[in-house]
């Protein structure tokens, strides 16, 4: 009987010491990685002297076991090896984890910073520091980390960081990061990043602060012109809920363009709909035209807004024509090419080449000029989406 119990014994801190060993196995490897990375003078001693600080070795059944000592008493060794070496950042953040693990707050916290201080990766650094606030649930310590984290991260990461400052800041209430300056300031550090921008824009609009967030979307309008379409929108959509369509109609307008996206066309006339001005817009088009039928900007907006209408007008350019011929009015190479352009993506082939043998009379059509490569550009796509069909352009 008492053997048996000597054998379950035996057994039982086997168990204990293989535990032991595989915990080792996983930390030590680290230890020793993260020290090569380590400045100091002799790297291999600073190594091998954490190992001495928090383990040490036993024979077991004839074999070399690595045993961890307890938590307390390593920490002591440990902080004698942080005497000897006050600017390894592994030793220092070992010993904040431990003094952590002992419930030393403070000790552990200010461990910690020195860490900071000495660490060369200042990301992997401050990315420990904002985990320790976390768990000790000290959200706006973890916010100040973040920020601080903000300012050294890679540009192409900072939107991230940014983006989960805010959450962070938005779900503690933390009011420092939600405000203009804050917001003004990162905007001036990554003038860049458009996203950082939006947010912006959207807490204003949130806070009411209506003429700020006008004057910051007019003037990303020039910073971020990938977004112009978006920047446009916004900028309507908000003068309609401050109450100003007329305001909303002149943006739309102001940023006409015979090629605009469908999507902006559809959000101008949306916006004419939803004010009852898009019968009235037609009319003063039309009435502009009557009155001068050699008005290249008006004949533009009407052929526009027929396609909107569902009453497409082609004719007005042969009217134009007819009037421009009739008064003398020579044509400009920008208003040939963009009534050959509008003319050919809605398939009036014949109609087009008029214009671009005016083009080619006037000398603009010369091989390697921008002008010639944005025509065959357009026939190119004309041809393209026309397959096997036959085209009025390459008739005969």
């Amino acid at each position: 009987m008492a053997q048996s119990k000597i054998k379950t014994l035996r057994f039982a801190v086997l168990v204990s010491l293989a535990a032991a060993i595989v915990g080792v196995a996983f930390v030590y490897p680290r230890l020793s990685a993260r020290a090569e990375n380590e400045q100091p003078s002799n790297i291999n001693s600073v190594a091998a002297e954490i190992e001495a600080a928090l383990y040490t070795r036993h024979e077991f059944f004839g074999a070399q076991a690595i045993v961890p000592f307890p938590t307390a008493e390593a920490r002591n060794r440990l902080a004698a090896v942080a005497q000897k070496y006050p600017k390894s950042a592994q030793v220092l953040l070992k010993l904040s984890q431990l003094d952590e693990k002992l419930g030393n707050e403070e000790l552990a916290l200010q461990e910690l910073r020195v860490f900071v201080e000495h660490e060369p990766d200042k990301m992997r650094a401050l990315e420990t520091m904002a985990e320790f606030f976390h768990r000790r649930a000290q959200f706006a310590a973890e916010a100040e980390t973040v920020d601080r984290i903000l300012h050294v991260a890679p540009a192409e990461q900072r939107v991230a960081v940014f983006r989960r400052l805010m959450q962070l800041a938005q779900t503690h209430a933390l009011e420092k990061y939600l405000t203009p300056r804050f917001y003004e300031q990162t905007i001036i550090e990554n003038p860049s990043a458009y996203e950082i921008v939006e947010q912006f824009q959207q807490s204003l609009i949130d806070n009411g602060d209506n003429e700020k967030a006008l004057t910051l979307i007019r003037q990303n309008r020039e910073h971020f012109p990938e977004y112009r379409d978006d920047l446009i929108e916004k900028e309507a959509s908000l003068l309609e809920d401050m109450g100003q369509p007329k305001q909303a109609e002149e943006v739309y307008k102001r940023a006409f363009d015979p090629f605009w996206s469908s999507k902006l066309a559809l959000s101008f006339y949306d916006c004419l709909r939803r004010n009852d001005r898009f019968r009235a817009y037609g009319h003063e088009l039309r009435e502009a035209v009557r009155r001068d039928p050699s008005n290249f900007e008006a004949a533009l907006r009407l052929l526009d807004y027929s396609k909107n209408a569902d009453d497409r007008r082609p004719d007005v350019f042969v009217q134009l024509e007819k009037t421009r011929a009739a008064r003398h009015i020579n044509w400009t190479p920008d208003e040939l090419i963009t009534i050959t352009r509008l003319l050919l993506a809605d398939g009036y082939g014949e109609a087009a080449s008029r214009f671009l043998y005016t083009l080619y009379l006037q000398g603009e059509m010369k091989p390697g000029s921008k002008l010639r490569a944005r025509v065959l550009y357009q026939l190119f796509e004309i041809l393209s989406d026309a397959g096997d069909q036959r085209l009025s352009l390459t008739r005969g």
